[in-house]
């Protein structure tokens, strides 16, 4: 595990990662910088935010507030809130804990200048988008709504009420919003945005919770709380039974519950706000007395909890893990000749900057983002036979024929799925013009908790632009389909291979770009060979 780690931080990875079994823990450990400016280390007992990793802290707290008679999740919210609308005066307690309410995702930035209480009235004012428990739609509302009525049943502070009936008992010592007193150089900043962190200067920082003040926590702390949950320090037997219970999609009390490849069971859930660089993932393998941790500080590379806990399985429990290139210790060499702009042939821009004595790539116009991310759009695209039926449909797609579609797709996702992707469609030929072919970018298998994907990622090209789509295909050869969309800024990390030749890794694709810079006789880099094993495009100096 930490081999794999240490070759991670080369390409940019930072965060903080325990890994057990059996109760004992193989490995708890930081990796790069907790304060990219100050040049402060990640270290063990590095706090991070954990964004919707809190669910299952709310969830907790709603049940130990029926666990002392205070509630009961059977009951509809309207016992607990104000001024609820007639149309969602049945949402029970349950269907918000189990995104069944049918309350629509809002993020409590959208609607910055409310108060807390201003909020929840406006966001009971939003029309539902089915009827309570009928559907899956997971609703970062639903959960602001249950941390509400924590406070008014509870007739204390959502955080206050955490600490005193969960954390405390629990032997959390590091977890909180605001009571733990942490020292700036404890606390990961969040720089990839290249501004302060949200909290710190939004004016609802007091709420009692939302996205960008989530929960900081540390992977210790998470590992204490696992073991709480599994000798019910904190739940009984019967609430930590209903905490896991699945309602509907896999999903129970904030927690995701799946089955491995192996058959056995995990509980998992992940967090993350990519715009900030927040990511994090908690996967307990409850059959196997097995914990994997995950908090980054950093989502270079389309790093997601999720795509980092994989390998990481992989390597605890027996299997096949992708490694990137390894990075050369020894190459020696200046690093500021590579430094400057590169021009593609159609005109994007590549920059080449140094930061902390390592080069980053990175672009800001989608044909320079694409090749960043897929060096195989240089190319002239992967073999795309097996996937004939996939064409075929996308084809019909073209001609307004959903019904090919659905017969590929996942038998789960209904018709109206279906629709909506001939409905995307039609918007992007109106705003790209005529559809003129696709190209096979892509290929990689996942193992994602309870099923093994094989994600295809389509260059749709169009009259006057191009689109990528992600196909992911079961084994028994059904689709999803989704579009792609590539960051409207991308950075990315170069490790180090030889004196000229760099590489890039994407956390998600399980591969990167390799970078040769051509220098002239006077050492400068005249221009950049960006390719992959599928070919290769020219980037020439500008600047």
């Amino acid at each position: 595990v930490d081999g794999y780690l240490s070759r991670l931080e080369a390409y940019g990875f930072s965060g903080s990662v325990l890994v057990a079994r059996h109760q004992k823990v193989l490995i708890q450990k930081g990796y790069g910088l907790a304060d990219r400016i100050r040049g402060l280390s990640v270290t063990a007992d590095t706090a991070f935010g954990i964004a919707s990793l809190d669910k299952q802290f709310t969830a907790a707290a709603i049940l130990r507030l029926e666990m002392q008679g205070k509630l009961k999740v059977t009951e509809p919210v309207k016992k607990y809130l104000d001024l609820v609308p007639v149309d969602k005066a049945d949402i029970t307690i349950h269907q918000l804990l189990t995104h069944t309410s049918g309350l629509a995702n809002t993020y409590r930035d959208e609607l910055p200048d409310l108060e807390f209480p201003q909020y929840i009235e406006a966001v009971l004012r939003t029309p539902l988008e089915a009827p309570p428990g009928k559907e899956f739609i997971y609703s970062n509302t639903g959960y602001d709504l249950l941390a509400w009525i924590i406070e008014r049943v509870s007739g204390m502070s959502y955080e206050k009420y955490l600490a005193a009936e969960l954390f405390t008992p629990a032997g959390l010592v590091k977890t909180g919003l605001r009571l733990p007193r942490w020292r700036p150089e404890e606390v990961a900043q969040y720089q990839d945005s290249g501004r302060p962190d949200p909290a710190a200067r939004l004016k609802w920082a007091k709420d009692p919770v939302h996205p960008f003040l989530s929960m900081r926590t540390t992977a210790a702390d998470l590992y204490r709380w696992h073991l709480a949950l599994s000798a019910h320090k904190v739940l009984s037997l019967d609430a930590t039974t209903r905490l896991l219970t699945v309602e509907k999609e896999g999903y129970a009390y904030g927690w995701n519950i799946g089955k491995t490849t192996r058959g056995t069971t995990v509980a998992y859930h992940g967090g993350s706000d990519s715009a900030i660089g927040l990511v994090a993932a908690f996967h307990r393998y409850l059959d196997e007395d097995a914990v994997i941790i995950v908090l980054c500080n950093t989502a270079v590379g389309s790093l997601m909890g999720e795509y980092l806990v994989e390998p990481l399985e992989k390597i605890l429990f027996g299997g096949p893990v992708t490694f990137p290139p390894a990075a050369d210790a020894a190459a020696a060499g200046p690093i500021r000749p590579w430094t400057g702009r590169y021009q593609l042939p159609e005109g994007a821009e590549i920059e080449v900057v140094e930061a902390g004595g390592q080069l980053i790539a990175g672009s800001s116009a989608p044909d320079g983002t694409l090749v960043l991310t897929f060096p195989e759009a240089a190319g002239p695209g992967l073999p795309w036979q097996e996937d004939a039926p996939i064409r075929s449909a996308l084809e019909a797609l073209d001609r307004g024929d959903a019904a090919p579609l659905q017969r590929l797709l996942w038998p789960d996702v209904g018709e109206g799925y279906a629709r909506r992707r001939l409905e995307g469609w039609r918007s992007l030929r109106d705003k790209a013009g005529a559809f003129k072919g696709l190209k096979v970018l892509h290929r990689v298998s996942h193992e994602l908790a309870d099923t093994q994907e094989t994600h295809i990622f389509v260059l749709a090209e169009f009259e006057k632009g191009r689109q990528v789509i992600r196909l992911v295909r079961d084994p028994e050869g059904r689709y999803l389909l989704n579009p792609f969309n590539m960051p409207e800024t991308l950075t990315l990390p170069l490790a180090r291979l030889s004196a000229d030749e760099f590489a890039g890794w994407n956390f998600r694709l399980l591969m990167g770009p390799h970078l040769k810079f051509l220098p002239a006789s006077s050492g400068m880099a005249v221009s950049l060979q960006i390719g992959s094993s599928q070919g290769a495009v020219i980037a020439k100096r500008k600047s």
